[in-house]
């Protein structure tokens, strides 16, 4: 698939904000997500477990918490294909496969072992 449209006016903003980030590779599930889709940050294409002729099943995600003292997630999402033609150049890495950025009650950024029925490939 080709990247959609990467050029839209907070694309620099996206990639400066999660410079340098580790995301996780993860197959979208509802259950840790509690949505039943989200979007791709670059291209907006949708990222979900049902299925949707537009969707994909796979991307990256990075965790972050929303306003300061809050321990409220939010899932920051970028699809396969956008990350591959982004990574470089964001300095983005990949965590090894195993390993996840955490969960609603774990905290950010912590690395923890990943449960395969959560976000297992």
């Amino acid at each position: 698939m080709s990247v959609p449209n990467p050029n839209h006016d907070e694309l620099p903003i996206f990639l400066e904000r999660f410079a340098g980030k580790s995301f996780e590779r993860c197959r979208y599930s509802e259950r840790r997500f509690s949505q039943p889709y989200e979007r791709c940050n670059i291209c907006y294409r949708m990222i979900s477990e049902r299925p949707h002729q537009e969707a994909v099943s796979t991307g990256f995600v990075v965790r972050l918490l929303v306003g300061e003292n809050s321990s409220w997630p939010q899932w920051e999402w970028v699809c396969e294909d956008c990350f591959e033609q982004f990574q470089g150049s964001a300095g983005w890495s990949v965590l090894p496969e195993g390993v996840s950025v955490g969960g609603p009650e774990r905290g950010l950024g912590e690395v923890q072992q990943l449960d395969p029925n959560l976000c297992g490939m």
